[in-house]
């Protein structure tokens, strides 16, 4: 709400009811964005307040929070039933041994006859020291001047068997377990173990998960109807990083990137870690669409034209080369535009995309869904689905002083979570009945979203969910979108939780590797398998259980 308006009013020219009912109207917004303003001021006063306060060794202004009880009850409209307990565990449990109680003969009446069990299962579990003492036969032959030595079995190789570095990565990777305090178990189980040793075990299976995590993310994203995006800070040796978390109904997966660009999260959606393959750049038909998208202007189209554009084709692409090659090409052959820092992003971001939509060595994704976040714009090759959750959050900061706008905002609102429900009604429903509700509930979105109110702060918001109509639409083109991305969110909460209890990775080598386990451990538990199974059966060098990436193709066929 601009103040400068009130400058602009001539009561000579209120001559009129309606011109007075504008005037009013005018005059009931600005008082609304006053007082919101006045109590934002009133609030930072007082924690500056507060904060003068605690320098000079005295306390701030006391914060008495609400009563937990009565704010559940202020916001529960169904009733909780406190009974409602979960049922049928005993029947989801695996029994590994039975014990039959027998009754003291000696105690019972003559007349007494056996009448079935009374069944009681108590669940346990047992984590104990092996320690093996391996005698390994000596024999020398003076005669060939040689030693023969028995053979140690392939378990028995190593300082540690395969049960420590399973344990190990178990209590880091799914517990959040440190390593000081996992030496503290260890030693406490009578195992001698230093956290030099601890790291370097946890570091040791690079290789193997580094490629399952990569072919996780391949099966994801070639079996889904979709996949899902969300980023979060992460810290490596004291340097901000941030981790894009792409997932699905049945896989997630983390890749840590220098930064949140468009570049990085290609890099991301591309299964590239840092220090291995590098982003290409191409150029073809694609490049020169996503250039005029992306606002660059004609006279520099023409010149990447005339300095890509007569290359000799290679394969699908007229030219095709890495971030250093193609930098280096453009200073030589496009210098000016290198030099406009904007536009030389627009054009990377463009020959980075055309790569990644044209290539074949590397599924693309169809339907992403998001929040509205620029960096996610341009990356789905169809369409791009946002997050209603996170466009209801701009309605939610609205904190209107005044009855008659929260009126208006409470009856805006029950038509908006009506419609969520509309959605969540059509994806419910058959193919036919889709197709035939689709033009009608595009008319409610318009219906609700195209109308003015009288709350001026509220149109602003009812205008930015207009514009975003296509993509928080998505639904109605692939039903199996869901409407929010609260499962990305939820998954950024594990690079959270470790940036919690370890604040950061010493190394790009263990930020890779913690990436990837965590890639491993989440899509286990979204298939119902046993992390510590599949962790030990591939530390152990077993192989017995089957790929994650074949179970995700499995699941989604």
């Amino acid at each position: 709400m601009d103040l400068e308006l009130l400058k602009t009013i001539d009561l000579e020219k209120i001559s009129t009811l309606a011109s007075s009912k504008e005037l009013n109207i005018l005059l009931v917004n600005m008082l609304e964005v006053l007082l919101g303003s006045n109590e934002r001021l009133a609030k930072e006063l007082q924690e500056l307040k507060d904060e003068i306060n605690r320098l000079k060794g005295q306390q701030g202004k006391p914060i008495f929070k609400p009563n937990k009880e009565s704010e559940r009850k202020n916001k529960d409209t169904k009733p909780r039933n406190k009974n409602n307990k979960q049922g049928g565990k005993k029947t989801k449990l695996v029994i590994d041994k039975a014990v039959i109680c027998k009754v003291d003969k000696a105690t019972l009446p003559p007349d007494a006859h056996f009448k079935g069990y009374e069944e009681h299962i108590q669940q346990d579990i047992e984590i104990k020291r092996v320690n093996t003492l391996y005698k390994v036969e000596l024999y020398y032959s003076n005669k060939e001047n040689k030693t023969y030595r028995g053979l140690v079995p392939q378990e028995g190789k190593g300082l540690y068997g395969g049960g420590v570095k399973t344990w190990l990565n178990l209590l880091n990777r799914v517990c959040d377990t440190t390593q000081g305090r996992l030496k503290v178990l260890f030693e406490s189980l009578g195992v001698r173990i230093s956290t030099g040793t601890i790291n370097n075990y946890l570091l040791e299976p690079e290789d193997w998960v580094l490629s399952e995590q990569k072919e996780i993310l391949r099966a994801g994203i070639s079996s889904g109807s979709y996949a899902q995006i969300d980023g979060t800070k992460s810290v490596e040796r004291g340097l901000s990083k941030v981790t894009q978390i792409i997932c699905g109904s049945y896989f997630t997966t983390f890749y840590t990137k220098p930064n949140k660009k468009r570049l990085s999260i290609i890099e991301a959606l591309l299964g590239i870690v840092d220090g291995a393959s590098e982003l290409q750049y191409g150029y073809n038909n694609h490049t020169k669409k996503i250039l005029e998208a992306s606002g660059v202007s004609a006279s520099d189209r023409q010149k990447l034209e005339s300095v890509f554009g007569n290359k000799e084709c290679q394969g699908i692409f007229q030219w095709v080369g890495n971030k250093a090659s193609f930098e280096a090409y453009m200073l030589e052959q496009a210098p000016k535009i290198m030099s406009k820092k904007n536009m030389s992003v627009r054009v990377k971001e463009s020959f980075a995309l055309a790569y990644y939509y044209s290539q074949d060595e590397f599924p693309v994704v169809d339907f992403l869904l998001s929040d509205d976040a620029p960096e996610y714009q341009k990356l789905s090759l169809v369409l791009q689905g946002l997050c209603w959750i996170h466009d209801a959050r701009f309605y939610k900061k609205l904190i209107p002083k005044l009855a008659c706008h929260r009126t208006i905002l409470s009856t805006v609102m029950d038509d908006y979570w009506g419609f969520y429900d509309l959605l969540l009604a059509y994806k419910k429903v058959t193919k036919s009945e889709q197709k035939a509700t689709k033009e009608s509930i595009k008319a409610e979105f318009d219906r609700i979203f195209t109308r003015k109110t009288q709350y001026f702060q509220l149109n602003e918001c009812l205008k930015r969910t207009l514009n975003n109509k296509d993509k928080l639409l998505a639904v109605l083109e692939n039903p199996a979108l869901p409407l929010h991305n609260n499962a990305a969110e939820l998954e950024a909460r594990r690079i959270v939780r470790k940036r919690d209890i370890s604040l950061h990775t010493w190394s790009l080598k263990g930020t890779l590797v913690r990436d990837a386990f965590l890639s491993v451990v989440q899509t286990c538990q979204k298939l119902n398998v046993s992390p510590f199974n599949y962790i030990k059966d591939r530390i152990n060098g077993q192989l017995a259980l089957p790929c994650l990436s074949d179970l995700i193709y499995l699941r989604n066929a």
